[in-house]
């Protein structure tokens, strides 16, 4: 299967999550295991007010110049929030309220043609885009204005201080050497993560599968972290050196390698083993590792709360035992899993404007437990907001 439009946009939304990229600081924590096999066999409940010191919901502006095409992923800087698209980069600030487009529409040395990646250097107040069809990373400022392009002979990129860039490849075709590779403006290699499968493709075609709610990368503490789908191992840079940071220990849920579906010689035992299989994502922020997982025969999200410290994980459920996120007693909304940082102590979800209208109206939170005035106040944020506008943010202050 020949790749396509679609699978180029989705990695659009899967790869633009690397946030605030800034010199990394020194690790406040050693290498640790995340028992995910273990983990799934503590259920918990957790309540939102367990872990929220403060929650603030943001309706983003809709009009015709700033509509939003129904992704969740965003981008965060001091002042702004942005939303990469596909040929140009949307701003608002921390109202809601649209500001600007960032970068040009086209096929010319500075314009953007299907932005495949980009990235927040919040030190240097750019953004960073890596478009289709050319070997240059595009800098802007956050005013809009173009500030310079760089050698970056990588399809997805993601810029770092000093034209320093992290390389990400899916390794869907069977040859590729690696996952990751941290490299400059010259193209020279300095840090490399080795593709640990290869194979040979005879058949003429070839298949690369993305699969929903993946996301390898996040931002913590001026650090980027990232992780490959078939890899449990999460990866960050410190002195210039890609090291492992920790390990998501899938177990028994783990797909082995040689059954990976985009190798045509595994794509159909694949097929028939995939509900026994996970794969999984996390996002770190106070102390705590947010674990998103699936699994690949595309059962419901269930997600992991594993304390760094304690070395314990929970695997979290409503009370009826079913997968959940945290349990929303704030203002009886909805319930909140994290899709990404806003700061070191901020996590955020966006709502589609059409849920969060269709909750507040549910008889579920008619019977919801919530502050009074917490409550009143989504209910007056729900009747302003229209089924068709865009997202509604919802951020949550550890």
């Amino acid at each position: 299967m020949k790749p396509n439009l679609f699978f180029l946009l989705y990695l659009l939304v899967m790869i633009s999550s690397c946030k605030n990229p800034t010199p990394p600081t020194p690790k406040e924590h050693g290498f640790f295991t995340v028992d995910f096999e273990k983990a799934l066999s503590n259920e918990k409940l957790i309540k939102l007010s367990e872990i929220a010191k403060s929650v603030k919901y943001i309706p983003l502006q809709t009009d015709s110049t700033c509509l939003l095409p129904g992704s969740t992923d965003f981008m965060f800087t001091n002042d702004y929030i942005l939303y990469p698209g596909r040929d140009e980069i949307l701003e608002f600030d921390y109202t809601g309220k649209f500001i600007r487009k960032i970068g040009t529409p086209g096929k010319g040395p500075n314009e953007i043609n299907m932005m495949m990646s980009a990235s927040v250097l919040n030190n240097e107040n750019l953004v960073a885009v890596k478009t289709l069809g050319n070997n240059k990373m595009i800098y802007f400022d956050l005013n809009g204005r173009f500030v310079k392009s760089v050698d970056a002979r990588m399809v997805f990129g993601y810029a770092f201080q000093n034209d320093t860039m992290l390389a990400y490849d899916l390794c869907s075709m069977g040859y590729e050497d690696y996952f990751f590779r941290l490299t400059n403006s010259k193209n020279d290699t300095i840090s490399v993560v080795q593709n640990p499968y290869k194979w040979t493709n005879n058949t003429g075609t070839y298949t690369m599968m993305t699969f929903d709610g993946f996301n390898p990368f996040y931002w913590y503490k001026n650090r980027c972290y990232f992780k490959c789908m078939h890899n449990d191992t999460v990866y960050t840079i410190t002195k210039g050196k890609i090291v492992p940071s920790y390990l998501i220990n899938l177990g028994k849920y783990q797909l082995p390698i040689e059954k990976r579906p985009e190798n045509p010689a595994s794509m159909a035992e694949f097929e028939n083993i995939k509900d026994q299989y996970y794969y999984a994502c996390s996002i770190e922020n106070q102390g705590k590792v947010f674990v998103s997982s699936f699994r690949f025969g595309g059962e419901n999200q269930q997600n992991i709360l594993y304390d760094i410290e304690k070395n314990t994980g929970e695997y979290l459920v409503n009370d009826s035992s079913n997968a959940s996120g945290f349990i929303n007693d704030w203002d009886g909304g909805p319930d909140f899993w994290p899709q990404g940082n806003v700061n070191d102590n901020t996590l955020f979800m966006a709502i589609p404007a059409v849920k969060l209208k269709a909750l507040v109206e549910s008889d579920a939170f008619l019977n919801a437990t919530g502050n009074d005035k917490n409550r009143k106040a989504l209910i007056d944020l729900a009747a302003k907001v229209k089924e068709e506008d865009n997202p509604v943010l919802m951020l949550v202050e550890l």
